[in-house]
Formats: structure tokens, sequence, C-alpha cells
């Protein structure tokens, strides 16, 4: 038995007699004539539809409230006008008739997916090497000297991913990687949030969790080197703590011979606070 038998041998069952007469339905169709009264069961199957299939047709109306093709439609149009059901079908979350007109403008909207923070896995690692691509070209690219931007490649990345794989934590939205940091040592290594997951708080609760790792690493005092050319990304760790005005020499990982690049260094001390 599929979904829609299903439905409509369980509507056969709890059928509601409350239901106007066809006739009285068919007329509150007609222009300018006042609309019927909808049977409290309308809301609840128009309900019941939205949690199984996700609409509400006149052609289900008619299975579930045992009533003619017709007056289905007349229902479904009424359904329509109170802002129960969308003109597409969809029906409005919040089904109380009272309610209904309020909920219009929230019909379409869909609760944010729930973002996971986890060590990251193998199989993340090419969501992961694109996130980290893009991340690096946007914020150094254009700051840095053309050799170092060669070596960026995707390959590089994914070499370096394979290498700190255990030190990787990922963030992920409906189960694909949005988001990753990187520790080693006292150090905050990589940081960086795919375009899609920007806005949500995702990079707010990855800093969060490698703050906590160094926690438990026992680090008194953490740091992270960010380039200067990136106020967007200095505003943000400042808000979390992070201060510093040095800039200082670091040698970068390019594969091959290291890369020195000047940098800004930000710090912040675990001293005084409990894990």
């Amino acid at each position: 038995m599929n979904r829609r038998q299903f439905t409509q041998r369980l509507g056969a069952l709890f059928a509601l007699p409350a239901l106007p007469p066809p006739a009285a339905l068919a007329s509150a169709a007609q222009v300018g004539t006042p609309a019927a009264a909808v049977p409290s069961g309308a809301y609840f199957w128009a309900e019941y539809l939205q949690t199984l299939h996700e609409t509400c047709t006149p052609g289900m109306l008619k299975s579930l409230m045992n009533m003619s093709e017709k007056a289905a439609e007349s229902l479904h149009r009424e359904l329509v006008s109170q802002g129960v059901i969308a003109r597409t079908g969809a029906v409005t979350r919040g089904l109380k008739p009272k309610e209904a007109g309020s909920n219009r403008r929230r019909a379409g909207t869909r609760k944010q997916p729930r973002i996971v923070i986890r060590p990251a896995t193998p199989a993340d690692i090419p969501a992961l090497v694109e996130i980290w691509h893009q991340g690096w070209h946007e914020a150094h690219a254009a700051h840095v000297p053309q050799a170092l931007v060669e070596a960026r490649t995707p390959e590089a990345f994914e070499a370096r991913l394979h290498e700190r794989l255990e030190q990787t934590t990922v963030a992920t939205s409906m189960d694909r990687p949005v988001g990753l940091c990187m520790i080693s040592d006292a150090e905050v290594y990589q940081f960086y949030v795919a375009p899609e997951g920007r806005g949500r708080g995702i990079a707010s609760r990855l800093m969060e969790e490698a703050e906590r790792q160094l926690r438990l690493a026992g680090v008194d005092r953490a740091f992270l080197h960010v380039i200067a050319q990136n106020p967007r990304a200095i505003a943000f760790y400042n808000k979390h703590g992070w201060q510093g005005e040095t800039i200082h020499e670091v040698a970068l990982e390019t594969g091959g011979e290291p890369f020195v690049l000047p940098v800004l260094k930000l710090e912040k001390s675990f001293s005084n606070e409990e894990i």
C-alpha cells in the first residue's frame, strides 16, 4: 500500500460528518456569495496532508472528506482564501483559522538546517579541499606574490589535509561540510567557512570548538595568524577575544621550500578560564 492509498483509507475511516452539504460548498464559490464555514476537520486534514505529502489538493480533500469533486474544489478555494493553503497547494503552518492570515507571509519559510560540529573524516576531504582552496584565494590571492598563489592548488591543499586530518574539525549542514578549523599545538592553524555557511553563526561555533580543544590540551595562551589585508577576518577574531598588533614573518607550507610572508599575530589567554 502506498502513501496515497493509506491516506485515502485513513480518511474513509475517520471521515468527518460535519461537512456542509456539497451544494452549500459549491455556492460558496460563486462570485458575491458569502463563503461557507469550513469544518474543523478540514483544518486537521490540511495539516495531516502537509505532514505526509507537503501539499493539499482538491483531489486529496475529495478522498479524505468523502465529498464530490465540485465540493472539494470549493472547500480548497475557501482554505486558500483564508490563508490556510497557499495558492500553490502548500499548506500554511499554524492552521488555526484566526491565525491563518498572519501565517501567509511565512508559508514558504523553512527551518534552518541543523549545524553539526565534529571531527573530520576521510570522506570529508573533497569538500574541505574546495572550502580551503576557495577561502584561501578569496582572502590572500590579491595580497601575496604570484608564486605563492600558483603554489596554492587543490592538490596542495588535499595533501596537507591528509597529513593533518586528525587535527581538523568540520562544521556540516545537511551532512555537507561548510567550514573547517585545524589546531596545531597552541595555534589555530587554519580556519575557513564556505560562502553558503556565512552569516549563520557557523564560524562562531567553530571558534568555540577550537578554543575548547586548546583548553583541553592545557594551552594557556594560544595564537593564530591572519593576513593584515583581511579586515573582516581580523574583526571576527577580535570579537572573539583574539588581540594583537605584532606583524612578523612566518614560513608557510608550500610542499617545497617554505614561503616567508609577513602576517599579523593575534593571541588569546586561557589561563584564567575554566574548561
